[in-house]
């Protein structure tokens, strides 16, 4: 039997790289496990009180959303998505009592390549993140060759690396990362991956399509 011994390690970008996963996996089930719970004790209710039926369908609704928008911003990329499409994923972003999703500025027949698609929706994500509870967050066309995400509110910010992850310190978040911070580094992968120009400006992000 061959023993195999990591004495070495990983290295910082490979350290750096299961940080990452680990991150996302914790983040992924916090993001679903609301919903479910939900889901679930609405269920155990619901043949003595009709209101938990409706809430169960509810929660069913909010789950299936954010599994759509999981699995098209984190997964891989495997179509091309009209203006459209993008608008029923992007209904699937976490958004909080106090906060507002517009898509007033987006051409419905507009068409994303499918890693243009996975990196507004996870650009998105961070936005709605960037509200911290409360403001609009805005995806839009300003003209035919860019589309923005843009956040307005009291407390709105992109996180303050964010700039410098594009910029090529993608891995240098600190250890551990918390999940509530797996967003940024994963938006800025995608980017540099993808070589899809995002400039960063305090109050949007804008994303050049061609």
């Amino acid at each position: 039997m061959t023993s195999l011994e990591s004495e070495t390690g990983l290295g910082p970008d490979g350290a750096a790289a299961l940080r990452l996963t680990q991150a996302l996996a914790t983040r992924l089930c916090h993001d679903l496990a609301g919903a479910v719970f939900t889901l679930a004790g609405a269920l155990e209710l619901a043949e003595e009180d009709a209101d938990s039926l409706a809430l169960a369908r509810e929660a069913s609704g909010v789950l299936q959303a954010r599994l759509r928008l999981l699995r098209a911003a984190w997964g891989q990329a495997e179509t091309t998505l009209s203006g459209a499409a993008l608008g029923a994923l992007l209904a699937g972003v976490p958004l909080g009592r106090r906060m507002a999703l517009r898509l007033e500025g987006l051409d419905p027949s507009l068409s994303l390549q499918a890693e243009q698609a996975r990196l507004v929706l996870c650009l998105a994500l961070l936005g709605a993140e960037s509200l911290h509870g409360e403001g609009e967050l805005w995806v839009s066309q300003p003209d035919a060759v860019h589309l923005q995400i843009a956040i307005s509110g009291r407390n709105a910010a992109w996180p303050e690396e964010f700039a410098s992850m594009l910029a090529g310190d993608v891995f240098g978040f600190a250890a551990p990362l918390e999940p509530r911070d797996l967003v940024a580094p994963l938006c800025a992968l995608q980017a540099r991956q993808e070589r899809i120009s995002l400039r960063v400006l305090p109050d949007r992000l804008i994303l050049r399509l061609s």
